[in-house]
Parts: C-alpha cells; structure tokens; sequence
C-alpha cells in the first residue's frame, strides 16, 4: 500500500504542473490526476511523470465533487492537494516526512505560489501559507493536528 498520495484537480494546466509534480515526485508513492475537461496538453504532460495516473471527471461547477473524486482514488493512508501552479519546497517534503513519522493527523505547509520565478531563491519566491489543511490522513480519529 501506498503511504502518500498526492493529487491534482486541474483543467489547462500544461504551462505549470510539470513543476509541480516534480516537487512532490521524491515523497509521493502515488499521484492523482483528475482532469475536468482539459483542451490543452494537460493530460499528456502528467502522463509523462512516473507515479502519475489520469483520470477524466466531468466538471459540475463544484471544486468540492471533484476534490472528493480525487480523494476516494487515493490509496495512501496520508493525503496531500496542491493546485498545478502551488509546489513545496524541501522544508514540506521534511515537514511532510516528519507528519508521516508522528501519529498527527494533518500538518500545515509552506506552499511555493508560482507568483514570481520558481527557480529563485527561496527567500525571494512569494509564498503564502495557506490557511487550509491541505495534508493529513484518511483516518484522523484520535490524532491531532500539527499546524
């Protein structure tokens, strides 16, 4: 079984996923692509990584449908979403691997926004940190949470 899965909701998203795939590829076991309707290269860009599976889903006008589409694909007892245009950098894949390790339930991480050059330094990349839980596990009953 896998320990993390990783996904994506995406449509049109050629120009930035690659990356952001690449900077969860040392830590995911499994990535999760749903795409909802892509015209572009999306789907053949995604299919190019290892790990990486695709999956069609009609777009409803409900991020929500879509996000729990991709979570029920998701074989890993430990989950982590990101948008094509978010990546982490080594301080989440540390943060990511310590959260594995502790019996936490969710931990909060710094996400890299593409707003400015990804390969900059990280000092000058603008972040954000994202007020969403956006890594835990399937099963959080008596765990806590490290934010």
């Amino acid at each position: 079984m896998s320990e993390l899965s990783v996904f994506y909701v995406v449509r049109n998203e050629e120009a930035l996923i690659g990356q952001s795939i690449e900077s969860v590829l040392p830590i995911a076991d499994e990535i999760i692509i749903v795409d909802t309707g892509s015209v572009d290269k999306t789907v053949q860009t995604c299919s190019k990584f290892p790990k990486t599976t695709v999956h069609s889903y009609p777009w409803s006008e409900d991020f929500s449908q879509a996000r729990n589409y991709a979570m029920r694909l998701c074989h890993g007892p430990w989950i982590l979403y990101l948008d094509a245009d978010e990546k982490i950098d080594e301080k989440a894949r540390l943060a990511i691997n310590s959260a594995m390790l502790s019996n936490a339930g969710a931990a909060g991480l710094r996400i890299v926004d593409h707003i400015g050059k990804w390969d900059a330094p990280p000092e000058a990349v603008p972040f954000f940190d994202s007020p969403q839980i956006r890594f835990f596990r399937k099963d959080q009953r008596d765990r806590k949470s490290v934010v």
